[in-house]
This record gives structure tokens, C-alpha cells and sequence, in this order.
């Protein structure tokens, strides 16, 4: 029987390389797609694929804005599944240009989800954010809210979310959107915070500390998020969205004091005003997850956080 083939975009990454891993681990074909967009250094993101040797794995270099090309290595390798991960990430960054995040966010899941209907391919998973929510009055956030978000990255994640719905509608592919929520831990993100705080930790640099450390985020491990991306691809479904969260928020000065605790070191601060394009929380409603996908997250914080810390000494201090 041959193997099951999927195609995963942001292959290089830190959340598409751990992905990756996982399928081929278990028999799958997986076919990467990723253009080592320098939003953050990719000599991280060749690491990242450098740690990948099966012999199921191709690889291919490519913008997923091409859409000729992204239909091509569709054609050539007719996969069932496409875990779109693929775009620019990251709240602050989308302020300085918020139109090339247009570009990639929306127009790039535009031509993933062509390449995708053109070829039969049987369902695509789509990575959202849990920025979209913006802040709420009510927590946990539950899938069923009105978003709100505050930044263009969050704006450029739902505009993504609306378009994959209208493009169901039209064409039935079944799409599934999985809101994720601060995905931390090995190859994490230079400028997500548990790296951040880490780094400065570990090279004794003082770190802006926005507001008095009571802004929270639902960190969710990323062994925990790439369990639930493995669950949905096994499960039928026509159009829906999903929470993936740890649903336990971990406030900033918990997170300064977790990261003091495993660095041995005191994290200097500089405190500034909080940034309004950031919400103040995020706390996932995990409920339909547990239901739907039979998941709920496996790795409390702090032992997330160790497993982070030894492996931020060993590859990145």
C-alpha cells in the first residue's frame, strides 16, 4: 500500500519542521514547501531542515505566491493532505509592513488553496492564530466569537480564515482552521517571548518588559500542537475551526520568573506602557478539540519551559 502524502508549507520553520518529523516518523510522505523568508534568520530554518533525514521527505524552494509552481509540485506528487503553515508571523513585525503580510497571509493561502482544488487534493489544514480574537470581554475565547483583532497580522489571519470558508462554499474541499495559541519550545521563534527572556537570561541583556507583567498568553508546547495538526489529519470534516490551546495563560512575570528558574540567572528588565496592538490575553476554549479531535494538551508550562531552556543552551547560547 503506498505511503500517505502530504504537503506541508512553512516546511523550515519551527512549528512545519517539527510537523514534518512527525508524519514522516510514522510512514507518511511529505513534501515541503518554504522560501526561507528572512523574518527571521534562515540559516535557523536550513538547521531546521538539516535535522531532517528520512528518505520520504522532498523538499522544494519555492514561494507559495507562485502559483504555477505551487500547482506543479502538486501535480507531480498528488498529495491527499495539505497542512498549510506557511506566512509571516509575528504581531509587531505586521506594523512595519502590513501590506507584504497581505501578500503572504491571504493572497499566498489564496494560491495554496487553488493548487490545492486543482489537483484533487482531499483536504488542506490552515494554521490560524489566536490574535484574531483580539481582546474579549468573555474568556475562555470560544471559536464561535466575533473576532476583533488589533493588528494587520491578526487582520491578515482572518481575512485567510474567510477566504478558505467562501472557497469551500464554492468548490466543497473540505478546509479545517486551526486557531493556535503561542506555540513555544525546541526551534522556537527568536521573537516570541520565551526565547527572548531566555536569551537575555542567559546573556545577561536587559529586555523591554511591556506593562507590570499581568498580560498573559495560553502558551501551548509545540509537541502538544503538532499532536493536534496530526489527530485533525486523520478526521473527516467539511468546514469547521478549532482551538488548539493549553488553556491554562501563563502571565508575563510568571514566564520571567520560569525562565530565571532554569537559566540560573535574574532577567534584567526595562519597563514600557503595554503595546496596543497586542491583546491583553489569550485563553483558548478547548472543548471542541477535546470533542472533535480527541485532543487535549500533555505538557504543563514549566516542564515545556526546561525542555526549551536545555535546548536553547545547547543550539542557540
Amino acid at each position: 500500500m503506498k505511503p500517505q502524502v502530504i504537503v506541508v508549507t512553512g516546511v523550515a520553520g519551527f512549528i512545519g519542521s517539527t510537523v514534518a518529523q512527525r508524519f514522516l516518523a510514522q510512514g507518511t510522505k511529505v513534501i515541503g514547501i518554504d522560501n526561507f523568508s528572512e523574518n527571521y534568520s534562515s540559516l535557523f530554518k536550513r538547521k531546521n531542515l538539516r535535522d531532517i533525514t528520512s528518505s520520504h521527505f522532498y523538499f522544494y524552494k519555492e514561494d507559495i505566491r507562485n502559483n504555477n509552481a505551487i500547482t506543479t509540485i502538486f501535480k507531480k506528487h498528488h498529495p491527499q493532505t495539505v497542512i498549510h503553515l506557511a506566512g509571516l508571523p509575528g504581531v509587531r513585525a505586521s506594523l512595519q509592513n502590513p501590506k507584504l503580510y497581505y501578500d503572504v497571509n491571504v493572497l499566498g493561502t489564496k494560491s495554496v488553496f487553488k493548487a490545492a482544488e486543482r489537483t484533487g487534493t482531499q483536504s488542506l489544514i490552515f494554521s490560524s492564530s489566536s490574535s484574531v480574537y483580539g481582546n474579549q470581554k468573555t474568556i475562555p475565547f470560544s471559536e464561535e466569537m466575533s473576532l476583533s483583532p488589533l493588528s494587520p497580522y491578526a487582520k491578515t489571519k482572518k481575512q485567510a480564515e474567510v477566504l478558505l470558508r467562501n472557497y469551500h462554499q464554492k468548490t466543497k474541499l473540505p478546509v479545517l482552521i486551526l486557531r493556535l495559541f503561542s506555540v513555544y519550545g525546541p526551534r522556537g521563534r527568536p521573537d516570541m517571548a520565551p526565547y527572548l527572556f531566555t536569551q537575555a537570561a542567559l546573556k545577561q541583556k536587559k529586555i523591554v518588559q511591556f506593562g507590570e507583567g499581568t498580560s498573559a498568553r495560553d502558551y501551548t508546547y509545540v509537541d502538544d500542537i503538532t499532536t493536534a495538526i496530526l489527530k485533525a489529519s486523520t478526521k473527516y470534516f467539511t468546514c469547521d475551526t478549532i482551538n488548539i490551546g493549553n488553556s491554562q495563560p501563563i502571565s508575563l512575570l510568571e514566564l520571567i520568573r520560569t525562565v530565571e528558574k532554569f537559566t540560573h540567572h535574574k532577567i534584567l528588565v526595562t519597563q514600557k506602557p503595554l503595546r496596543p496592538e497586542e491583546p491583553y490575553i489569550t485563553f483558548a476554549n478547548i472543548k471542541k478539540a477535546v470533542t472533535l479531535l480527541k485532543w487535549k494538551p500533555a505538557t504543563p508550562f514549566k516542564i515545556g519551559m526546561s525542555k526549551f531552556v536545555n535546548w536553547f543552551v545547547k543550539n542557540r547560547n
